[in-house]
């Protein structure tokens, strides 16, 4: 009872936050995403991910965002640390 309890504050402390939160596997799927991280994704991208989808698959119609993202994800995947900062999405979007 104490580990499920400890899984569900800590599962509401990841929803919960304005931070984006995810996890992928090495096939660039989400395994979790939060709902802060899905909808910034939306916003930028105007598809709402979820997960079991491929981030890849995801942006296919968009080859910069796409390849930008396979090149980011695969550095973290690896292990890298590193800090990352650029510009995604459609710029029309914010408007």
């Amino acid at each position: 009872a104490a580990a499920l309890a400890e899984r569900k504050l800590l599962a509401d402390i990841v929803e919960g936050t304005d931070a984006f939160v995810q996890v992928a596997d090495k096939e660039f799927r989400w395994l979790a995403i939060n709902k802060a991280s899905a909808a910034e994704f939306e916003r930028i991208f105007g598809r709402r991910p979820v997960v079991g989808d491929s981030m890849l698959d995801a942006l296919d119609d968009m080859p910069e965002h796409r390849d930008a993202v396979r090149d980011i994800w695969t550095r973290a995947l690896n292990g890298e640390a590193f800090v990352e900062i650029g510009a995604f999405g459609d710029p029309e979007r914010d408007q």
